[in-house]
């Protein structure tokens, strides 16, 4: 794949944590699992170190920018400054999902189509309402916005770099 953290204003750092690795292993490994219960585990396991990965890497940011922001204003660290910070440097689903669409796109698991519609066919209901539900949702989103994305849906693209990269990629096909 030829999108980089940049096209979705994913920092790049973050594809370098071990977590994301890991995640990419669990996705690759989802064609092995034996049942939906153990596939959704999967996904659902690869979804958490994601955001693990971000959630650290933000939590760090978060306590340096504090850090620079107490010094700056001259106060002691308190516990108002300190939930401003939390709520500015929050984590969540706009920022997981792009971070997950690349960790995909570093998996290429074979077979994703099948076991995504295995997974949600043979889950009973129950269980897709709870957070492994939620990662098949943003795997099954992921997916959609791969197969689906187009050069307005990217930041940062050099001129003429869709278009060089799709001629590529339809003239391999065929």
């Amino acid at each position: 794949a030829w999108l980089r953290p940049r096209h979705l204003e994913v920092p790049a750092a973050l594809m370098e944590m071990p977590q994301v690795e890991e995640s990419a292993l669990l996705l690759r490994s989802l064609h092995a699992q034996c049942s939906p219960a153990d596939m959704l585990a999967a996904i659902a396991g690869a979804f958490s170190g994601t955001t693990s990965a971000a959630s650290f890497r933000q939590q760090r940011l978060a306590a340096a920018a504090g850090r620079r922001s107490r010094a700056l204003r001259g106060a002691p660290p308190g516990r108002e400054a300190q939930e401003e910070d939390e709520e500015e440097d929050a984590f969540g689903a706009d920022e997981s999902l792009p971070l997950f669409v690349l960790v995909l796109l570093r998996a290429s698991p074979p077979m994703l189509h099948s076991i995504l519609k295995y997974v949600e066919r043979f889950t009973p209901r129950p269980r897709m309402l709870t957070e492994q539900g939620y990662a098949l949702t943003q795997m099954k989103a992921a997916a959609s916005f791969v197969e689906s994305v187009r050069a307005a849906d990217l930041v940062n693209l050099q001129p003429g770099e869709w278009e060089r990269h799709m001629s590529a990629s339809v003239g391999s096909q065929g």
